[in-house]
């Protein structure tokens, strides 16, 4: 499932780009657990920006996502790693909106495909 995911969350990142920029995550190796957390951070946090998407429905994606993180990694390090950068990518995906380089509609979009991925 954890693979899965991954390539969900990298799919929507790049569906996410609509000619003006993407959610998409810098080229570094992760694990799948960081992975994870970045992708779903950003989209994330650019949907804490959109008026149109409830904080309930966000907080519901959030929790499933930290429970699937926490389920899949190797270790402690990695925790605290993939928790950081959860933090981290929720700041940058609201300035991703903030700057213009997604829409709410393409963050609706790839919160429809995170919540699809997650109950697959």
């Amino acid at each position: 499932m954890a693979i899965r995911l991954v390539l969900a969350l990298a799919a929507l990142t790049l569906a996410a780009a609509d000619g003006g920029g993407s959610l998409e995550s810098s080229s570094e190796e992760l694990t799948d657990a960081q992975a994870i957390a970045v992708g779903a951070g950003k989209l994330l946090g650019a949907a804490g920006s959109c008026q149109n998407i409830p904080q309930a429905r966000i907080d519901a994606a959030a929790a499933q996502v930290n429970r699937l993180i926490e389920e899949i990694v190797g270790d402690d390090d990695e925790l605290t790693a993939a928790h950081t950068m959860y933090s981290d990518a929720l700041v940058e995906g609201k300035q991703s909106l903030t700057d213009g380089k997604t829409t709410c509609r393409n963050v609706e979009t790839g919160l429809k495909r995170l919540e699809r991925a997650m109950h697959d």
